[in-house]
């Protein structure tokens, strides 16, 4: 099984002698208001209603106290929700709930599906195979999107921004960063001690649309150095708004074939070559800050 596939196992056990069988259940679905159904297969009308086409599996065992227990083993969504019959759904820990409950996730789904991304070779000089990455990581945009929505200084009656540009994409929202600087986060040992929207970032927590650990920019950069692309830049942000600057291609190859050939480079080293490359002063602020075992998430 593909490692991309979440599993989400739904049994129900059966006591005595059932004779529940996937392959043999029909099931009704209604096909429009005037109530008129389809009663088919049930898998069949499953395939049949669900869009995007789903390879889901269905799968049937007996458990070791003897029950008959029935497994629906279903691919994450990646690009868009799941419709059924037309509608889009979304769960939410355990419970099923129609996607038009959740705006702010909508909103998210059509930036995604609006930005351009797609894949590109970087060629290192040293070997003939190149190394092929995405424009974009996808989790990269949900964490700016999530932070901007928790972070937004709605008293200023702005709206979140996100523009795209041949080589970057920008983020803006209003207000200034909240708890230190976007620096103090970096290298993964500094979490957030306040919020300005507590309540919001509660709910989002709740919600598993952000981290509870406040990761977030870290997660970022590492996730760029991965791809052997520029870091994140957040460079251009006042008082008033804060503004993140992801990458999408290649500035330097020296920059980008120095991080293929040394994969052990830790991310603060990385960053001040990144500031090299971009033709930025670069602020030395000590070995003990600039090296060093990184603090990750297990």
């Amino acid at each position: 099984m593909a490692q991309h596939w979440i599993t989400k196992i739904m049994a129900t056990c059966f006591s005595g002698l059932t004779t529940f069988n996937p392959a043999d259940q029909k099931a009704s679905f209604k096909l429009d208001k005037s109530n008129k159904s389809s009663n088919q297969n049930l898998e069949l009308g499953l395939r049949q209603f669900l869009a995007p086409r789903i390879n889901f599996e269905i799968q049937s065992f007996t458990a070791n106290n003897g029950k008959n227990v029935v497994a629906f083993i279903i691919p994450a969504a990646k690009e868009e929700p799941a419709y059924f019959m037309g509608k889009a759904y979304v769960r939410v820990d355990s419970c099923k709930t129609d996607l038009k409950n959740y705006p702010a996730w909508v909103r998210q789904i059509n930036v995604r599906k609006a930005i351009r991304n797609y894949q590109f070779k970087i060629f290192p000089n040293n070997t003939l195979l190149p190394a092929e990455v995405w424009k974009y990581d996808n989790r990269s945009i949900l964490e700016a999107l999530h932070n901007c929505i928790m972070h937004q200084d709605y008293t200023m009656n702005e709206r979140i921004v996100v523009n795209e540009y041949a080589d970057k994409l920008v983020f803006t929202n209003a207000g200034a960063f909240y708890d230190g600087a976007y620096d103090d986060y970096v290298d993964g040992r500094k979490t957030p001690k306040r919020y300005r929207n507590q309540f919001l970032a509660n709910a989002m927590v709740n919600l598993k649309m952000v981290d509870s650990q406040g990761f977030g920019i870290h997660d970022m950069f590492q996730y760029q150095r991965d791809r052997f692309l520029p870091m994140p830049d957040y460079d251009h942000s006042s008082e008033s708004h804060v503004i993140l600057e992801i990458p999408g291609q290649v500035i330097n190859r020296d920059y980008s074939e120095t991080l293929m050939e040394n994969g052990s480079l830790d991310l603060p080293t990385v960053v001040l070559l990144d500031r090299v490359q971009k033709g930025k002063t670069v602020d030395q602020r000590g070995p003990e800050e600039t090296s060093g075992p990184e603090t990750r998430r297990g």
